[in-house]
């Protein structure tokens, strides 16, 4: 099962040649990502739950993704800054936070 998770997240194009718009649909329940714990996960229930969200919103939680496995990469963290710019998605800034202060 992992295997193919794994498969899905390698294949996915660059995200940052995606636009902020395209990036954030302007139905994002906001709300439900605050739900997750994460800083109470375990490394691999964050992967699992990384993946899953990936199949709830698509290619916007592709960040989330390469975040958790490069471990905060150049290349994340630049995405990050210009999704950051977007005020929907503070959320996933703080995301970038958590790991950042977990790790």
């Amino acid at each position: 099962m992992s295997q193919s998770h794994h498969r899905s997240c390698d294949e996915v194009p660059d995200p940052g040649q995606q636009s902020c718009t395209k990036m954030l649909p302007k139905s994002f329940p906001r709300h439900s990502l605050l739900n997750l714990t994460w800083r109470q996960l375990p490394q691999d229930e964050q992967f699992e739950t990384c993946y899953m969200l990936l199949m709830t919103w698509d290619k916007i939680m592709i960040g989330t993704c390469l975040l958790l496995r490069a471990g905060i990469s150049t290349f994340a963290l630049s995405w990050w800054s210009t999704l950051a710019r977007c005020k929907t998605s503070v959320l996933y800034f703080w995301l970038v936070e958590e790991h950042v202060t977990s790790g």
